[in-house]
């Protein structure tokens, strides 16, 4: 089961999270939003970025891996984590993909917003 969920950023804002059947995280959203709303349509976009092309690999100056999901020229989602290994980031692309793929039209409408954590 594909979920996404929308929580408040550290930073302020809000951050849209691709959550996996055993509830890792897969992407995130590749900027903050100033409200819910905001991110809902952001992660929509990225959702149709994903059915029309494949994310970047993006080798960092640390020597890991990540990628990043372009809708033009605008960044939409990225890795998660930083991959140590160029293989690895490739298979997180393909289950990226394939999690889109999963998606129903309208299911980032049931992104499941969280509370802010307590500090």
């Amino acid at each position: 089961m594909v979920r996404f969920d929308i929580r408040p950023a550290n930073q302020g804002g809000y951050l849209w999270r691709l959550l996996s059947d055993n509830n890792r995280t897969m992407a995130t959203g590749a900027d903050l939003s100033e409200d819910r709303a905001d991110c809902l349509d952001k992660l929509r976009r990225a959702a149709d970025a994903a059915a029309s092309q494949r994310p970047r690999l993006v080798h960092e100056d640390d020597g890991t891996w990540s990628w990043t999901l372009y809708d033009g020229d605008d960044p939409v989602a990225r890795s998660a984590a930083a991959y140590s290994r160029r293989i690895d980031c490739v298979h997180a692309i393909d289950r990226f993909v394939e999690l889109c793929g999963e998606l129903a039209p309208g299911a980032a409408d049931d992104a499941v917003f969280r509370p802010a954590r307590r500090r």
